[in-house]
């Protein structure tokens, strides 16, 4: 038993000696690995200074390299040269030896923050003007602004520091912010700033006139009135009027200007001109082209005595402002249907509408096509004005901001044929269409077992029950001689960028008979009326017998070229 414990004893010792050693190793090995970590440490950063020193790691002065141009051609004598031509060194520019530190990446500089600031200016009835600060020139920036209840911004890109908006609603609160973009992607935003426009009633409601196109899911904020409003453009005395000297109109200057006097919108000393009144009536500030008697004259007159060229307030050119087709000016498209000799049998239009069952199918106007008039279809009709302009009271050029504005919110632009039309014009259509006897062609209209039952008059009694003369297609008091009636239709964008073809309507435009009543609308003249007149304060004709015909809604009392008829026959 002596024995055995021995041997245990003796075991238990030569175990212990055996993880002693082990320890000794271990520790030994750690601590060969460490000082042959620190080694190649050592050997690494000795080798950079070495690379990054090409004295060998000899210490040398820093200092101040001067630009090339103020160093002298010929060295100019060293004051701290010794006589033996060594240099002695200032202290204070003797290098300190560094310690290898790690080298740590130079940050990227951040731009300096922009911080735009959007300061309102002058806020009238119709229009507001800001200015921009805080922010480098030379950039284009965006100014957008909307109506405080709103969703969607119109926007205005502008590299100017001061830009002007208009078309706005008296009364109504607004929103306006400056956004500024850096090329590296860098957004910045301005405080908003919230106004209302109920200023001292002057401003140009046309300045800046934006709106929202949508084409299918698309969406594009654009302008389309000229940038300078209605400064310069053409106009002309509707009647023989009075010219005041001020905007409140209550001193006159010139008791007579005659009704065609040709004059330019302009603006008076105070850099005003356009003034609305609280009944949304306008005086405007023009310049006579012409000197009459005792001079050249300048005033202020009632709007709704001017006619103004709507062609230079929203300019052909700009896509996405209203389009001319002014057909009189060069080629009537005026048609109508008549009777079988003069069905214009070529035509492949059809009517696509047919009121009655007539024992003549072959040659009806019931079934044909379109009727030339003689001396009209085709003809530059008389007294019309060159095709480039479109004049039409000034009152109607205020409702065709919402009415463009509706048209580009359904995808749309509109298409003028016909606003103001010389009276002496109206007359020659009326009277040509009497000669040529167009209302009178009569058609037996058959029951269910195809008997004649009766006759009935075709285009203005076309209607069975209604009795329509020709007055109610081509007047001789129409409303177009007043300046305040127009004729168009609409164009569809294909793309945001561009124009398509017009629209699909009833008949084309411009056809004289009971086809073109608004009853028998396709779906794009159900569009056409309902962006016309949503807001606008138009109307079509009272029987609504012409798809295309819409004009102001106004109270005679205030509008004198209604209250008084004027039968207008001037080349303008």
């Amino acid at each position: 038993m002596k024995e055995i414990k021995h041997n245990n004893t003796r075991y238990k010792q030569r175990r212990k000696k055996r993880m002693q050693k082990i320890l000794r190793y271990t520790l030994v090995s750690i601590a060969g690995i460490a000082l042959l970590t620190l080694a190649i440490i050592m050997l690494v950063k000795g080798a950079k200074n070495l690379l990054n020193d090409p004295d060998d790691g000899k210490t040398t002065p820093t200092v101040t390299q001067q630009p090339a141009e103020a160093t002298p051609t010929e060295p100019a004598e060293d004051p701290n040269k010794t006589p033996g031509g060594k240099t002695e060194i200032e202290p204070q520019l003797t290098a300190t030896p560094t310690e290898a530190v790690p080298d740590t990446p130079t940050p990227t500089p951040t731009p300096e923050p922009i911080t735009p600031v959007l300061t309102i200016g002058d806020v009238t009835k119709n229009t507001a003007a800001f200015t921009l600060a805080g922010a480098p020139e030379g950039m284009e920036y965006t100014l957008r602004y909307k109506a405080s209840e709103d969703t969607e911004w119109n926007e205005i890109k502008t590299a100017e520091t001061a830009v002007g908006i208009g078309a706005l609603t008296a009364g109504r609160q607004y929103d306006a912010e400056i956004i500024v973009q850096r090329e590296s992607g860098e957004v910045y935003i301005s405080e908003t700033v919230r106004f209302t426009p109920d200023g001292n009633g002057y401003g140009d409601p046309f300045c800046n006139a934006s709106g929202t196109l949508r084409v299918g899911e698309e969406t594009k904020q654009v302008t389309y009135t000229r940038p300078e409003g209605c400064l310069g453009v053409n106009c002309w005395m509707e009647f023989d009027s009075v010219m005041y000297t001020s905007a409140e109109l209550t001193e006159t200057l010139c008791d007579l200007i005659p009704g065609g006097t040709p004059m330019t919108i302009s603006a008076d000393e105070n850099g005003q001109y356009v003034y609305s009144f609280p009944d949304k009536r306008y005086a405007v500030h023009v310049t006579l082209k012409a000197a009459m008697e005792g001079g050249v004259k300048e005033g202020w007159v009632l709007g709704n005595a001017l006619l103004v060229d709507l062609a230079m307030i929203f300019p052909n050119d700009n896509p996405y402002s209203v389009k001319y087709n002014r057909t009189n000016a060069y080629a009537s498209i005026f048609t109508c249907g008549g009777n079988a000799q003069q069905i214009d049998t070529d035509s492949a239009e059809e009517t696509r509408y047919d009121p009655l069952r007539v024992a003549d199918a072959a040659t009806s106007l019931a079934t044909g096509g379109y009727n030339v008039i003689g001396g009209v279809t085709g003809e530059a009709l008389p007294n019309y004005g060159p095709k480039e302009q479109a004049p039409a009271v000034f009152d109607v050029a205020i409702q065709l901001l919402t009415a463009q504005r509706n048209a580009l919110a359904e995808g749309y632009c509109l298409l003028i044929y016909e606003s103001y039309r010389p009276n002496s014009t109206s007359k020659a259509v009326y009277k040509a269409m009497r000669e040529y006897g167009y209302f009178r062609e009569e058609i037996p209209v058959l029951d269910a077992d195809g008997n004649a039952t009766e006759k009935k008059l075709t285009l203005a009694n076309g209607f069975l029950n209604k009795t329509y003369t020709e007055a109610n297609f081509i007047a001789v008091d129409s409303n177009h001689n007043k300046g305040i009636a127009l004729d168009l239709t609409i164009q569809r964008y294909d793309t945001l960028d561009r124009l398509g073809d017009e629209a699909v309507m009833q008949t084309k435009m411009h056809t004289l008979d009971f086809r073109g009543n608004m009853d028998y609308n396709t779906e794009e003249a159900n569009k056409l009326y309902s962006i016309m007149t949503e807001g606008t304060g138009l109307i079509p004709l009272r029987g609504k017998q012409e798809w295309w015909h819409f004009e102001l809604n106004k109270n005679v009392e205030d509008f004198p070229c209604i209250q008084s008829y004027v039968f207008a026959d001037y080349e303008i």
